[in-house]
């Protein structure tokens, strides 16, 4: 009698085709096919700002022709990709000066939550805070609504 082989699922995979459709879908520029395969072939550099190809998972192995990448891995890194967490504080600080510029007290501490999840610092939210006019520096910023983070 002979064992039966274990079920294999095929593993859900994106090509550079795919790849450069889903990132000008998630955020709205497509890059060129040949800045996928380089950035393949170079490890992230934290240095770097937010680049299109930041954190972009390897390729699966053996690294065959065409390159093939796990999409659940490919899907997650979308889903937290260094320009939308920039694109989402900015959004985020820019909440915040609108509450301070129409002297919403109710809806400041508020921003200031909502700003510090997205990941400004306490400088950017002071510079928020003075833009739609508040006086004060950032000690007083850190001070008056450090309670408020979540």
């Amino acid at each position: 009698m002979t064992k039966p082989k274990p079920r294999q699922d095929p593993q859900r995979t994106y090509g550079y085709l795919e790849l450069a459709d889903l990132i000008e879908q998630q955020l709205g520029t497509r890059p060129a096919l040949s800045t996928l395969r380089s950035a393949t072939a170079r490890p992230a550099d934290p240095a770097l700002s937010a680049r299109l190809t930041t954190g972009m998972p390897q390729p699966l192995p053996p690294h065959t022709k065409p390159a093939r990448f796990d999409a659940d891995a490919i899907d997650d890194w979308l889903d937290h990709h260094p320009m939308l967490t920039h694109r989402i504080r900015d959004q985020r600080l820019h909440d915040l000066t609108t509450a301070v510029g129409h002297s919403d007290t109710n809806a400041i501490p508020h921003a200031v939550t909502q700003a510090r999840k997205a990941g400004a610092s306490w400088s950017a939210i002071t510079t928020a805070l003075q833009a739609g006019g508040w006086p004060h520096g950032r000690t007083w910023a850190y001070r008056i609504y450090k309670d408020t983070q979540a």
